[in-house]
């Protein structure tokens, strides 16, 4: 949401992805436009960024309750859900620093970070036999 919708963050999420010049201008006049429209339609732009935010966290607590102490989402052994909480939660971990810049009105760290940063690493380790795309966010 806030990479794509924000309006303080549009231009360094340009840069970030190298958009400038006339491509970047294209891509902002068109693109925004159109991500914020599918946003709207999806329903997570019709709430306030701080409620956002509050509502991941909320989610992410869930899912670290959840697990408790377990090595996985269901006990020791890998499932699909460990693989979709890695590919939906995981981007949201790496990126946390680099879309947080945009102002202070809200904490530039997501919530449980040693805790999620160990379990991407099971994951990763489990699915790939080593740590190949994860980097430690702690």
């Amino acid at each position: 949401y806030r990479r794509y919708y924000n309006d303080k963050s549009w231009n360094t999420c340009l840069r970030l992805y190298d958009m400038s010049g006339l491509r970047g201008m294209m891509f902002a006049m068109f693109g925004q436009k159109m991500v914020r429209k599918l946003l709207w339609d999806n329903g997570v732009a019709r709430y306030e960024e701080v409620e956002i935010f509050r509502k991941g966290d909320e989610i992410i607590q869930a899912i670290m309750t959840t697990m408790g102490t377990n090595k996985f989402f269901f006990g020791d052994k890998l499932t699909s859900l460990d693989l979709v909480i890695y590919g939906l939660i995981a981007p949201e971990y790496q990126l946390c620093k680099y879309f947080t810049w945009a102002d202070d009105s809200l904490p530039a760290k997501m919530p449980f970070m040693k805790e999620m940063n160990e379990y991407m690493k099971r994951v990763e380790i489990e699915c790939f036999g080593a740590l190949k795309y994860w980097k430690d966010i702690v």
